[in-house]
């Protein structure tokens, strides 16, 4: 898994942020964008921590493929459980959050970056939107977009200061 060319590098001279944000998705899927932090992004096995309410899209999209994973809540331990046919896969793994309710998820599949820009440059969906948002979380000014997609923008911001814990001086 290498760093995809839009995601925003560590300590952007800008801003000094203090971690890289990264746009990921289950290797395979239609899923994501996940916004994440890869613990090392030349391991695509490796593990990227996410915030909750990203992990809870994450489970609610593997229970909902009947693919090989389905995910299972135990308070606020998660439990992903392997599809046993899959015999090189782990059969159940159980992730407990930090202090900040965030998820480090891995082991159990390949993480890939996120690559659904599309032919356009810029954004045109809402998932678009959402995507840049997240790489523009550190940025104190962000890209001015059509109405439609102000939302889908301002919520990936707020979902990257959620993983990175980052807060910037407006």
């Amino acid at each position: 898994m290498k760093a995809s060319g839009m995601s925003v590098r560590s300590r952007s001279e800008a801003t000094n942020a203090p971690e890289t944000v990264g746009l990921f998705t289950i290797a395979g899927t239609p899923h994501g964008p996940y916004p994440g932090i890869a613990a090392d992004e030349t391991d695509p096995h490796g593990v990227v921590t996410l915030s909750y309410a990203t992990v809870r899209q994450l489970v609610n999209d593997i229970n909902h493929d009947s693919g090989a994973y389905a995910g299972t809540w135990h308070g606020s331990v998660l439990q992903i459980i392997g599809n046993r046919d899959d015999r090189e896969q782990p059969a159940s793994m159980h992730f407990t959050p930090d202090a900040h309710r965030r998820y480090a998820i891995g082991g159990l599949w390949r993480w890939d970056d996120w690559n659904g820009w599309g032919e356009a440059g810029f954004p045109s969906t809402r998932t678009q939107a959402f995507a840049l948002g997240v790489i523009e979380y550190c940025y104190t000014r962000g890209t001015a977009l059509p109405a439609h997609l102000s939302e889908p923008y301002a919520h990936g911001r707020a979902v990257a200061h959620e993983v990175t814990r980052y807060r910037y001086a407006s």
